[in-house]
């Protein structure tokens, strides 16, 4: 049983990373250009029959060297970001309470006896009745 204890340790370490991937926009567009940098540069050098003949040509070739200092870049700010404390969105919170606001506010059932409390509580509300009759 260690190989099941080692896989559920597993589980719960990378469970706050999986779920900052799943939800951080930022971080998984940091990482999915660094993996498209570092395919273009496998392309650049993969075709080359050594190892020798593969760090030549990545050394020899700017193009391909830049592109590795930005796979590099990339993956050294997704690293960053992902140990980075996660921020909490507030903008979130204060939509969904507006939302929710506006539904009792708009609500014909519990709309109109809200807005007559909330009515009664603001100061230099009229009570005058107004007729707007021909």
């Amino acid at each position: 049983m260690p190989s099941v204890q080692r896989v559920n340790d597993l589980v719960e370490t990378t469970r706050p990373l999986v779920r900052r991937l799943a939800e951080d926009d930022e971080l998984r567009e940091s990482l999915r250009s660094a993996l498209g940098s570092a395919q273009r540069v496998y392309e650049g050098v993969g075709a080359q029959p050594s190892r020798k003949g593969a760090a030549l040509k990545l050394v020899s070739d700017p193009e391909l060297l830049g592109e590795l200092q930005g796979a590099v870049a990339e993956l050294r700010a997704a690293g960053e970001r992902a140990r980075a404390p996660q921020r909490s969105s507030r903008r979130g919170s204060y939509f969904f309470l507006g939302a929710i606001v506006a539904i009792l506010f708009l609500n014909p059932v519990t709309g109109p006896s809200l807005r007559e409390r909330l009515g009664g509580l603001l100061p230099g509300r009229s009570t005058v009745e107004f007729d707007y009759g021909d």
